[in-house]
């Protein structure tokens, strides 16, 4: 195909710019500012995405050390998570840490730290703290009472028998 300069002269000649009102610069820039908008919002839907898709364990774990054992209650409704750390200046003996999640919201409910202690499930509902007691008693029979004491799961009460 051939095209002969008078044609593109003549093409030249009638071509116009396109001229630009108040009216296209404003809708150009409402183009431009929801297009940036739609790119940030997904960007950021997707970043919580990620975030709300990690495992309850893994956020448990990152709490309290990838060593950490989870325990879940009876009905799975409740977690026990515990670690015991090594042994540090501030905490002479080895520290248990421990927490109690709610495995629905993967929200932590309670947590604490005890030097010499072991945690496990009483039942469904309770949780037994086994510990040295930081203050000692003249009655070794009040200090045997602190030594082992109960958690409702529910109310995040203490109790130091378990009357069901």
């Amino acid at each position: 195909m051939h095209v002969s300069r008078t044609s593109i002269k003549h093409s030249l000649k009638n071509f116009e710019f396109p001229t630009f009102t108040h009216k296209n610069l404003y809708l150009t820039t409402m183009k431009i500012f929801y297009l940036i908008s739609l790119i940030a919002l997904l960007t950021c839907c997707q970043s919580v995405k990620k975030t709300s898709s990690a495992s309850f364990e893994e956020t448990a774990k990152e709490r309290f050390g990838q060593a950490a054992t989870i325990r879940y209650n009876q009905d799975g409704n409740f977690a026990l998570v515990y670690a015991n750390n090594k042994q540090e200046k501030k905490m002479p003996s080895s520290a248990l840490h421990y927490g109690l999640y709610d495995v629905k919201t993967k929200q932590l409910l309670f947590s604490e730290q005890k030097r010499g202690g072991s945690v496990e499930w009483a039942d469904a509902n309770h949780i037994m703290v086994k510990s040295k007691p930081e203050v000692q008693s003249i009655d070794p029979e009040q200090n045997k009472q602190m030594a082992v004491y109960y958690i409702n799961v529910k109310t995040l009460e203490k109790a130091y028998e378990l009357n069901e």
